[in-house]
């Protein structure tokens, strides 16, 4: 497994140094996710990839998230909520109490954003490529609303 690992890092490697010359546009992005996504496990690429949960695929995804998470090395802001909703989506039994506790953290941040405590964040331009991003944000905020209903 080892070398197979080495050979896609390789192959994203030489990719993204291909793929430098090419002017910006979504394909050249899209192109340039297997070499992000080794790089920096991001639970939101995962399912632009075609990685489905519960295949050999997701379980790898599970586990290179899960150790980008515990470093705790140049994680994003919201991270707790990528986590929370890609653990929700992907993870097992196993993973439940690192989900309960990206979802506590979600809950307490919800209630600070409630109390004024804290600012949102400013508003983003969301285009029809976000829209399932959306939804499931949507769908994370039911799940968090629900944890403290309880």
């Amino acid at each position: 497994m080892y070398k197979r690992r080495e050979g896609r890092r390789r192959e994203a490697a030489e990719l993204a140094e291909e793929l430098e010359d090419f002017p910006p546009s979504l394909e050249k992005a899209l192109s340039l996710v297997p070499a992000r996504i080794l790089q920096q496990p991001t639970p939101e690429l995962y399912p632009i990839l075609g990685i489905e949960p519960r295949t050999p695929e997701g379980h790898n995804a599970v586990v290179a998230v899960v150790a980008r998470d515990h470093n705790g090395q140049d994680l994003p802001a919201d991270w707790s909520y990528s986590l929370a909703w890609f653990l929700d989506l992907y993870g097992s039994a196993t993973e439940a109490g690192r989900l309960d506790g990206a979802l506590a953290e979600c809950a307490s941040h919800m209630i600070a954003l409630g109390t004024g405590r804290e600012k949102p964040p400013p508003r983003l331009k969301i285009s029809a490529t976000h829209s399932g991003a959306v939804r499931e944000a949507r769908n994370l905020s039911a799940i968090c609303a629900g944890k403290l209903r309880s």
